[in-house]
């Protein structure tokens, strides 16, 4: 970003300075790490019917004519993909963003090819959501976290890889991490459903059944008393 929009950015964020100071902090990041001069030189389109030829995008007339008049940009990423149409930022945040995006794409690959993609309900960026019975979680879990390791290295071998596998009744981003989850005496893993979750699914109609560890049980909305004592806690 410009120093202007540098400065709003900070004052948004608390801090107490001023326009003079952001540039100079900007210009100062720029001296320091002088690759971000090359790193913030994208490629611009000059010939859209080239690059519309080259990488089979398509756009009708007026559009292309007026795109080529914003100043839209080209990026290309060194995995070998490509972004068209991209506004300034966007091209120069596809450097690294497209990382991570290709490595997961990598991960699904692997997972795929190991038959472990039929479980998976959805997948939002860098996380992976799967539905699994509780004496499965133990198997599949570390199986399945070395895939995604393996597959985002391919994009990033230089990087330190981790993954974090949470398990819970619902998808819930509070959702208990995989090595903290409670055992019982034969270490089976203990699993607690989170009330106010499932308050969320069952009031929007998408509560249907959980695995109670031996059968799909059905789920029974909270009674009144129930109802009360959520909301006291």
């Amino acid at each position: 970003m410009g120093a202007a929009r540098y400065y709003v950015h900070m004052r948004v964020n608390g801090l107490d300075t001023t326009p003079q100071e952001a540039a100079d902090q900007r210009q100062l990041w720029i001296n320091t790490f002088t690759e971000m001069k090359r790193h913030m030189r994208p490629e611009e389109i000059k010939n859209t019917k080239f690059v519309e030829q080259q990488y089979g995008y398509e756009e009708d007339e007026e559009e292309i004519e007026t795109s080529t008049v914003q100043g839209n940009y080209i990026a290309h990423m060194i995995h070998g993909m490509v972004r068209n149409n991209c506004t300034f930022n966007s091209a120069c945040n596809a450097q690294f963003q497209s990382l991570v995006a290709y490595g997961a794409k990598n991960a699904g690959w692997l997972l795929c090819k190991a038959g472990l993609w039929d479980r998976v309900v959805n997948f939002v960026h860098d996380e992976i959501i799967y539905i699994l019975k509780p004496e499965e979680v133990d198997i599949l879990v570390p199986q399945i976290e070395a895939l995604m390791v393996e597959g985002i290295k391919i994009a990033v071998p230089d990087v330190e890889i981790g993954v974090e596998t949470s398990v819970s009744i619902h998808w819930d981003k509070g959702a208990t991490e995989y090595l903290k989850l409670p055992r019982d005496e034969e270490g089976n893993i203990i699993v607690h459903e989170n009330p106010y979750v499932r308050k969320v699914y069952e009031d929007n109609g998408m509560l249907a059944q959980f695995w109670n560890g031996k059968s799909w049980e059905s789920h029974v909305p909270l009674t009144p008393e129930e109802l009360a004592a959520l909301s006291s806690n």
